[in-house]
């Protein structure tokens, strides 16, 4: 029996990924790159489909390797359990305010007129 597409879902810059029924990924009419022909299990593919729109193409395959990794340590693991396993962490609570900080800084020794600083 052969594989059969199971799902479509777009990234945040418009790339097609397809989901097919034996858990490999594809673009629209090839191997998208970094992944290939590599297989996720059934639970990795179901939270990793509700995940595509969030990444760009280029995140795609670092992405994937985050659950290939998760799937060797999870074995017919539910979705909820990888989406556990492969969350990114928050960002520690000064950073923003550093980063707006440095924005601040940089605006006002460039005479920002986007922001207004």
């Amino acid at each position: 029996m052969s594989a059969h597409e199971v799902a479509t879902r777009r990234t945040a810059d418009g790339i097609l990924v397809r989901f097919w029924s034996d858990g490999t990924l594809s673009g629209q009419l090839h191997d998208l790159p970094g992944i290939g022909r590599k297989r996720l299990p059934e639970g990795a593919v179901l939270a990793f489909r509700e995940e595509v729109w969030l990444m760009t193409a280029r995140e795609l395959a670092g992405r994937f390797r985050v659950y290939r990794a998760a799937a060797k340590r999870l074995v017919d693991a539910p979705a909820a359990e990888y989406r556990i396993a492969t969350a990114i962490p928050e960002p520690r609570p000064g950073a923003f305010r550093s980063a707006l900080a440095a924005h601040v800084r940089d605006c006002r020794a460039l005479k920002c007129r986007v922001c207004g600083f």
